[in-house]
């Protein structure tokens, strides 16, 4: 029985062989087959493998994809390009064998070299990529490749080592542009940045034209830093690529615009429920903008493609939302735009990874956090729990007390766990954050302290208005200070550098004390002499407020000093003031001038008034006339005294030690006319 090669027709002879071959991805299924055809369609296979294998070995190496499915097409098109001009550069001859298996050995030469281009890369999305080819959802395969895809034909561009400018046949794609070079067949695939626009810009000299590319870089192991350029004298040739490359941006403008909706609406409906949720009885609207926040970050942790640092971007998709849905809560702060929504942000949050977590009866754990004033959010990334803080009420106490310790190169800090209720008795109490890198506890340090100032100063100024309105309080708050003036006296606190310098230790690595007494911290020592109390009287004044604390039932040391401080500054001017009237009498009233006070003071014959001791008790009587304004502390006022001081004994020394010469008092007439007589 005679058989027939079922491809081309032909006799296969009774001692040859029939072959058979079958691929289903390329639509092939032969069961008698000539060894010429077989060699022929083999042959073609091949090729598409190998293509096809190029292909992946480039997503898996240099694009880093795991999941090759999930490729878009387009850079499927790109590599595509790519690995057929590399691997079979010759397929455009009809003497080629992936010519002649899938165009046909016998067609006129009808195709451009581009719609060949398009029919062959059909052939490899089909053998080895046709899931992506399905997920992408064309209409039409053809007309897409034709409106994505760009050839043309002698162009020049700057891709050679030997040359300025060297001739190329070019491939552009929305992924990139392949170059092939019209003399030795050199090709360069150059990729466009990824998810970016392509930025250009269109250039004449001498007659050339140009398009440069600012964002498209050759690959490192070509050139180091070179931008691609392309060259001609055809203008139609450039405006060809510009109109493509306008189309690219302008897709991927839609494209990241519908994007961005769609995560917007995700994430809104997300914080809603969770606000419902934890927030059930409170209406969304009157909610603080301190729990919003919370769950936004919350939820946008769980979207790889948000940035957390698109918190502070005035026109990204998290001040999108909030602006969209949570104006409103904005508006109750007085808080109306973009930029001053993202101030907020900054003055009022914090977020921080790279951070490790210690919670008692559970090991230690790696951890982000979003800080707030009202509350926090953290997650622990081993265990995949969060926890959740919120107080409607500020100031509050969620970060206090606060301690913190460096230890071993490791920045330790410690916050409350009151509402988690996780401590047990013998048991580690509070939560603990800690991280080699020392500088991001420092900023949590930073942060909590400052919140916790704001409560320390609502404490305090509770318990003030309860101490001094109470005469049995009152007494044991002048019973501190006396001891003070009992064992040292009054001239460390007459004398500007040692009660300076007492003040200063005082208030020291105490944000709050310093920020109470924030007028005296931020004043000047101008004179930094030697002191000898400091030492004594800062302990003895530590030992007042210790002690202070047991007798009025303060929590807090520095709440103590506080107050502590405030009354002996008050003491200091009652008391000083009347132990010059004691030495000097009162001779002073609110309506002398500070330059009147002090021309009095030179001229005091019982006390020295170079005496710092007496300086300090006068500028004291002072503040206490009003003739010094008690809105200033001693410091400030004691400085400016002091410049009134050495002018007003300026004037003096002039006019009581030096003596004048007679021609100086003569009057101009006069002098003319003894110069007249000299002459």
């Amino acid at each position: 029985m005679k058989i027939s090669c079922e491809r081309c027709g032909r006799e296969i002879g009774f001692f040859s062989r029939a072959h058979e071959l079958k691929n289903v991805n390329l639509n092939i299924e032969y069961s008698n087959l000539c060894s010429k055809c077989n060699s022929l369609l083999t042959n073609a296979i091949s090729k598409i493998d190998a293509m096809a294998q190029s292909i992946r070995k480039a997503l898996l190496n240099d694009y880093k994809f795991s999941n090759l499915v999930s490729v878009d097409l387009d850079t499927i098109i790109f590599l595509s390009i790519d690995a057929v001009l590399r691997i079979n550069p010759s397929f455009s001859d009809p003497s080629d064998a992936l010519y002649q298996v899938f165009i046909g050995e016998n067609s006129e030469n009808i195709y451009s070299e581009k719609e060949l281009l398009s029919k062959m890369i059909k052939k490899i999305l089909d053998y080895g990529f046709s899931a992506n080819l399905e997920n992408a959802e064309l209409l039409s395969y053809s007309k897409y490749f034709s409106n994505t895809v760009l050839s043309i034909k002698q162009i020049q561009a700057n891709c050679s080592q030997n040359v300025p400018q060297t001739w190329i046949d070019l491939f552009l794609t929305k992924r990139g542009v392949v170059l092939r070079q019209t003399e030795g067949g050199q090709i360069t695939r150059v990729n466009f940045p990824f998810n970016e626009e392509i930025k250009y810009s269109l250039k004449k000299q001498d007659g050339l034209q140009s398009i440069q590319f600012s964002n498209v870089k050759y690959p490192e192991s070509l050139f180091k830093d070179r931008n691609v350029v392309l060259y001609s004298n055809d203008d139609n040739q450039l405006q060809q690529i510009k109109k493509l490359v306008d189309y690219f941006n302008e897709q991927l403008k839609e494209k990241e615009d519908q994007k961005r909706r769609l995560i917007l609406n995700q994430i809104g409906e997300q914080v809603r429920n969770d606000l419902r949720k934890i927030f059930s009885d409170t209406p969304i609207s009157t909610l603080h903008v301190d729990s919003v926040l919370l769950i936004i970050m919350k939820n946008i942790k769980r979207r790889k493609e948000i940035p957390v640092l698109d918190i502070y971007n005035p026109y990204g998709v998290i001040v999108d939302l909030l602006i969209r849905d949570y104006l409103t809560n904005f508006l109750t702060l007085g808080i109306r735009t973009r930029d001053e929504i993202v101030e907020y942000i900054q003055d009022h949050c914090l977020y921080t990874e790279e951070c490790n977590i210690k919670l008692p009866a559970l090991k230690s754990d790696h951890m982000w956090g979003f800080f707030t004033s009202r509350g926090y959010i953290l997650f622990l990334k081993k265990t995949k729990k969060y926890l959740f803080v919120f107080e409607k009420n500020y100031p509050n106490d969620i970060y206090y007390p606060l301690n913190n310790l460096l230890y071993q190169g490791i920045r330790y800090i410690q916050i409350p766990d009151k509402y988690h209720h996780l401590s047990n008795k013998n048991e580690q109490n509070g939560v603990i954050l800690y991280s080699k890198k020392i500088e991001i506890v420092d900023e949590m340090n930073r942060f909590f302290t400052k919140n916790n100032c704001d409560f320390q100063m609502d404490f305090y100024m509770e318990k003030r208005n309860e101490i001094f309105t109470d005469r049995d309080q009152i007494l044991e708050l002048k019973r501190a200070c006396d001891k003070l003036f009992a064992v040292f006296g009054y001239i460390p606190f007459c004398m500007y550098d040692e009660w300076f310098t007492i003040y200063q230790e005082i208030i020291k690595d105490s944000p709050f004390l310093e920020r109470l007494f924030s007028d005296q911290s931020s004043t000047v020592n101008q004179y930094n002499h030697h002191t000898i109390y400091t030492k004594r009287i800062t302990h003895a004044f530590d030992k007042g407020a210790t002690d202070l604390m047991k007798t009025l039932k303060i929590d807090d040391i520095d709440i103590a000093k506080g107050l502590m401080l405030e009354y002996l500054n008050q003491s200091l001017i009652d008391l000083l003031s009347q132990e010059w009237v004691r030495i000097n009498g009162d001779e002073i009233n609110a309506n002398t001038s500070l330059e009147q006070a002090f021309d009095y003071y030179l001229n005091l014959k019982k006390i020295e008034p170079q005496k710092a001791y007496y300086f300090g008790l006068f500028v004291y009587y002072l503040m206490n006339k009003g003739v010094l304004s008690k809105k200033y502390n001693f410091f400030e006022n004691y400085q400016r005294s002091m410049a009134v001081f050495l002018r007003c004994q300026q004037n003096l020394e002039y006019d009581t030690g030096i003596e004048i010469p007679s021609e100086m008092l003569e009057s101009d007439s006069e002098t003319e006319v003894n110069e007249t007589t000299k002459e």
